[in-house]
């Protein structure tokens, strides 16, 4: 049973819920058995508590559920996320179904940001995942436990009216085993990442030319690079060692009651 209801307190405050249940919890990256609020409080303030989705960029967070606290802060031109809670539920070994078990993930991320997304602007976006190594039992597993830090700038420029700039660049951090021993000539808060002979550390990066000079046409430019060692727990799946090139024409006649548009060409490494 799923159940998804918003209340309106005052015509000011929008508290949206969702509940699921189930006889039948198979906890693979989080229970189905979930409960969460969301409230909007005025047009610029969004508070989480519980289950919930939230987007930081596309390099970075986007797709995961995460379970505890949040909040979302819009005032004028001004940006500001941030929410911190586990991403992963644990689930033990299984020989029997030759299974090697899940890790309990812990997350946190924050975005900040200002300016007009139409006109201008630019955000800083910073995720962190790490598995809780204690958290399933230690036999025949074939998984380890990781950690990952990614950050990204993204950005916006309208150059002219019908020309806009948008874009991001991202790095990440990723330590296929905490348990190994740490690299001593590289030191970083702990809060951030801590560098283990397993780490790797890569990049990405995306662009994209909105050209839109008359109301009834647009064309989309677009090129995406992702490192082969790039790496994000905030996607289920991103897939990295790419190279990719978008041409994307679109035409709008009769009064925008007839649309065409053309499918993606793609050049993919």
């Amino acid at each position: 049973m799923i159940l998804r209801t918003n209340f309106n307190l005052f015509e000011q405050i929008d508290i949206p819920f969702e509940l699921s249940l189930s006889n039948n919890d198979s906890r693979f990256l989080q229970p189905f058995n979930q409960f969460g609020l969301s409230p909007k409080i005025t047009n610029w303030m969004t508070l989480h508590g519980g289950y919930f989705y939230s987007n930081l960029s596309d390099l970075t967070f986007g797709d995961i559920k995460i379970y505890g606290g949040g909040i979302e802060l819009t005032p004028g031109n001004f940006r500001f996320k941030a929410f911190y809670g586990r991403s992963r539920a644990s689930k033990d070994p299984d020989s029997l179904q030759s299974f090697g078990g899940i890790y309990k993930q812990q997350m946190y991320a924050l975005k900040l940001g200002y300016g007009n997304e139409s006109v201008a602007f630019i955000d800083f976006n910073f995720t962190h995942t790490i598995d809780d190594s204690s958290s399933i039992k230690p036999i025949s597993i074939s998984q380890t436990p990781s950690e990952n830090f990614v950050g990204s700038v993204t950005f916006g420029l309208k150059v002219i009216e019908a020309l806009m700039l948008n874009g991001e660049v991202a790095v990440s951090a990723y330590s296929n085993d905490i348990r190994l021993e740490n690299i001593s000539e590289v030191s970083l808060p702990e809060f951030l990442f801590t560098p283990k002979i397993s780490s790797q550390f890569d990049g990405a990066a995306k662009f994209n030319i909105n050209i839109d000079p008359q109301t009834f046409w647009t064309l989309r430019l677009g090129t995406k690079w992702i490192g082969p060692g790039f790496i994000t727990n905030g996607y289920t799946q991103l897939q990295n060692d790419l190279f990719e090139i978008t041409i994307d024409p679109s035409l709008r006649l009769l009064n925008n009651r007839l649309n065409l548009r053309s499918f993606h060409w793609d050049k993919i490494k």
